[in-house]
């Protein structure tokens, strides 16, 4: 009976160690476990807030680098332009400091608009003075086109090329014809949206010439 009772405790020592070891490995496994979620989840978040960093960064650039080519992009009256080439129909290039000491009208235009043909003479006419020069954009035609245009018309004037509209872009034609002018001193003086005559020609070059504009 003794011996039994012996045995009875034995086993069940036994048994209470057998639990605590494998609680104590559940726990170290389940800590283990945590640790490595816990790890993962760090690393997790550390990748996405650089992710979002770098996201926030590239926006912040594109934004920037918008505002700053906006600004360049539009032209200002009252304000110096830049020196902008032009390319012709006939394969040269000029460049507005070609022309320095003259007042430079940029006439906008395309072979498709009736009022476009008409004030044609008008611009003709005008460039024809020493102090007067002419540059006519044809905006988003091809060299055919134009071409094919002036197998009937008479163009006297710089005939330059905007085959992709940037030029009108920058500023910012909104109808045609359109008609800009610039003094001698490069300053934009102003446009006029609307087709020009001979009068109207002189009225406003005369105003130029007498800073009345």
């Amino acid at each position: 009976m003794k011996n039994i009772k012996i045995m009875v405790i034995v086993s069940l020592a036994i048994l209470l160690s057998s639990s605590l070891i494998s609680c104590n490995s559940t726990n170290e496994k389940e800590t283990e476990e945590e640790s490595t979620t816990v790890e993962e989840t760090k690393e997790t978040n550390t990748e996405e807030k650089k992710e979002t960093e770098e996201a926030n960064k590239e926006e912040n650039e594109t934004e920037k680098a918008t505002e700053e080519n906006k600004d360049d992009a539009v032209i200002k009256k009252g304000e110096p332009l830049p020196d902008l080439e032009f390319s012709l129909l006939n394969g040269s290039k000029i460049k507005l400091s070609d022309y320095k000491d003259k007042i430079v009208l940029l006439n906008f235009w395309t072979t498709w608009w009736p009022y476009c043909q008409k004030e044609l003479p008008s611009l003709n006419k005008i460039n024809e003075r020493d102090d007067i020069v002419v540059i006519a954009v044809d905006v988003n035609e091809s060299k055919n086109t134009i071409n094919k245009f002036l197998e009937k018309n008479e163009i006297t004037t710089y005939l330059a090329l905007d085959e992709d509209g940037k030029l009108a872009s920058m500023f910012q034609i909104a109808s045609f014809p359109t008609t800009y002018f610039i003094n001698k001193d490069n300053i934009l003086i102003g446009g006029l949206p609307s087709m020009v005559d001979d009068e109207m020609l002189e009225d406003i070059i005369t105003k130029i010439k007498n800073n009345e504009l």
